[in-house]
């Protein structure tokens, strides 16, 4: 009898049409329920063989086999083994020899038709957790096919044939519907808010979506937790690699909920994530410092967050981006947390040293692998000659032996950096050297006017989030940490001043709102001049500000100037404006005796090499603070007795010196009361 099933099927499927509603089709309809019920699997795949695309016809009969609650969970479970399977896309067949096929596309399809009877939501629950993770890992399987993109998905969006974004779209409607029948509702919103579907639709931001998914199934759907930790244990393992690192991250994403460490023993967790942790792969790296943010998350003692917390500040070593942004909005997160529940003092003294090298705007590299902290400063080549320079494509790169840690896509898009190059490659041999020791050969010979700093803009995200943290290390402090964390601060004033005047607006905001945390917690009157520096070109607000720092701390005046001599050869016009501005500010109030003569001909240097900068308005300011550098070095001649004498009868060796008056900032806006006090002088 089973070898006449498929041809009993497919003749009811092909006259369905022809059957008249009513008592008939329902008799054909219970025909095929009949047959299912002695014979599932045959009539499952010959139904399947009709189900892409899924027309009216197979769409009814998948819906008829509902009716019967024995019957539609044979079904289902025939449906799940399919859609355990790979996908295959190629027109004309059905299977190949690597199993991978058509049918488990044709069993979403299959499925999202039964899901819209209610009285399949008996079997429905039966099969929750291994139809979600099927379903999860489906839409995985078909974002990572070649060809797929975000941009081939809306351009598919309203066509009616199948593609790879048409499948990968009904796997995630399957899923929703999932939810629906399961009464979740609420999880669609949230997701659509967070943008999660979006990211689940992408090959790039496929796991961050499987994430926020998690994250909404701990927070409305907690009483699926234990079926879905025990299907995804198993499939931490594998060699399907999509569906290892898809119960990765759903496993990751879980252990926001306190339960699971009620499930599963802590120590076992806190094993798995070192063991990813080491992981050679940089995604897996990256999902078990979102694991250990979740863990910290959870309810505990300050020696327990103590020890989550070195294997999370690893993250902050971590060549690539996404994974330094990853530990920053994890350690922002467990401030949040545990701030009113324990003294967390500690913990804010530990992440501020490793934290403070990502505010800054100059470039730090590492042996072994270098990353750029904080901006990414490097040098490229300026006007008719360095168009003869040759660039490495990152296909040439790849082909001489070297390794990148997921490049991103500006090395495959467009011409990078020489000083950028090490940044982004790990050698393997000797031959990365046979690469770039030639184009930094070529590179140097150009004259200096024909160099600029490059500033990479990826690296603005990190320095925002980096900065907003900082100003977060700030409250809930005991004494013996607030002295700790005054002198990171003051040692973290210049770049946060100077990036006021960051042309990333996002970078601006953060370094204003820290900045008022700073003058809170240091006793400083200077918020009005903070709010006006950050959105106004305001020579009075910077010139308060730095006459309060040499006659607060002029012990630091010496630091304050080096650091901003740095911020001279930034990648931004802007921010190179300003440091020239603050030094001659600096200089003006600062009394002689606090540099010596070799650190003023050093900082003379420095400005002199400005006045070589493309943007004109650089030049001008680094000028005038010139004039105030050689009036302090006029002073050094006079002997130390004239400035005992001087300092006896409180004389103040500046106030001989001609106050610097700098040009307008073509950048921002001339405040309104500051141009009425000019007009009126």
């Amino acid at each position: 009898m089973s070898r006449y099933v498929s041809d009993i099927v497919d003749g009811i499927y092909l006259q369905i049409n022809n059957v008249p509603e009513g008592s008939a089709r329902r008799a054909a309809l219970r025909v095929v329920c009949s047959l299912a019920e002695e014979y599932p699997e045959e009539v499952v795949s010959s139904l399947l063989r009709h189900s892409l695309p899924c027309d009216s016809n197979a769409a009814e009969l998948w819906k008829g086999l509902c009716r019967n609650l024995e019957i539609n969970a044979k079904v289902m479970w025939q449906l799940l083994r399919e859609l355990k399977q790979r996908p295959r896309l190629q027109e004309g067949s059905s299977s190949s020899g690597d199993g991978t096929s058509l049918t488990p596309l044709a069993a979403t399809r299959a499925l999202s038709e039964m899901l819209t009877i209610y009285v399949c939501i008996g079997a429905m629950r039966g099969f929750y957790p291994q139809l979600f993770l099927a379903l999860l890992t489906q839409v995985h399987y078909l974002v990572n096919l070649p060809g797929y993109s975000e941009v081939t998905r809306r351009e598919c969006g309203q066509q009616k044939r199948l593609t790879t974004a048409n499948h990968v779209s009904c796997a995630v409607e399957a899923l929703k519907a999932l939810l629906i029948r399961d009464r979740k509702e609420i999880v669609l919103p949230w997701m659509e808010k967070v943008g999660g579907w979006d990211l689940l639709s992408s090959a790039e931001g496929y796991l961050e979506g499987v994430l926020l998914l998690a994250r909404a199934m701990v927070t409305h759907a907690s009483h699926h937790l234990s079926g879905l930790l025990a299907n995804t244990i198993p499939n931490l393992r594998t060699e399907d690699e999509e569906k290892t690192l898809t119960a990765m991250a759903f496993f990751a994403g879980l252990l926001r909920s306190k339960s699971v460490t009620k499930l599963l023993p802590k120590r076992t967790i806190l094993g798995r994530l070192e063991e990813w942790r080491i992981d050679p792969r940089p995604t897996v790296r990256w999902l078990s410092l979102h694991g250990l943010g979740n863990m910290a998350l959870h309810r505990q003692k300050v020696k327990q967050l103590q020890a989550l917390l070195p294997a999370i500040l690893v993250g902050l070593n971590e060549t690539h981006e996404r994974f330094v942004r990853e530990a920053i909005t994890t350690l922002g997160s467990i401030l949040r947390h545990h701030r009113d529940r324990v003294n967390i003092s500690s913990i804010c003294v530990r992440i501020v040293k490793p934290l403070r090298p990502f505010l800054d705007d100059v470039r730090q590299q590492e042996e072994g692998g270098s990353y750029v902290r904080g901006g990414g400063v490097g040098y490229c080549c300026q006007g008719k000659a360095s168009r003869e320079l040759p660039t490495p494509t990152y296909e040439t790169v790849v082909g001489r032996n070297c390794h990148f840690l997921n490049p991103p896509l500006w090395i495959k898009s467009h011409s990078f950096s020489i000083g950028r190059l090490a940044t982004v490659i790990k050698p393997q041999s000797e031959s990365v050297v046979s690469i770039t020791q030639p184009l930094l050969c070529a590179e140097t010979a150009f004259s200096e006017s024909s160099l600029f700093v490059y500033c990479s803009q990826p690296r603005d995200k990190v320095r925002s989030s980096a900065i907003g943290l900082f100003g977060n290390l700030l409250r809930g402090l005991n004494l013996k940490s607030k002295s700790i964390m005054q002198e990171q601060v003051l040692s973290s004033l210049v770049p946060l001043l100077l990036h006021l005047h960051d042309q990333d607006w996002e970078v601006v905001e953060s370094c204003e709102w820290t900045l008022a945390r700073c003058n809170d917690f240091m006793g400083w009157k200077l918020l009005e001049e903070i709010f006006t520096m950050a959105h106004y070109d305001n020579q009075q607000a910077l010139c308060k500000v730095c006459k309060h720092l040499v006659q607060r701390y002029s012990g630091r005046v010496h630091e304050f100037l080096s650091q901003s001599q740095h911020y001279l050869k930034s990648g931004q016009a802007p921010v190179r404006r300003v440091a020239s501005m603050f030094t001659g500010f600096i200089v003006h109030h600062m009394d002689a005796s606090c540099m010596s003569v070799g650190d003023m001909s050093s900082l003379l240097s420095a400005l002199s090499d400005s006045l070589r900068d493309p943007e004109p308005s650089v030049c001008s300011v680094a000028s005038v603070s010139i004039q105030q550098v050689k009036q302090v070095s006029e002073n050094l001649a006079v002997t130390s007795v004239l400035i005992s004498l001087r300092r006896l009868f409180c004389c103040m060796t500046n106030q001989n010196r001609e106050k610097p008056l700098y040009e307008d900032s073509p950048f921002k806006r001339k405040r309104w009361l500051e141009l009425q006090d000019s007009k009126i002088a």
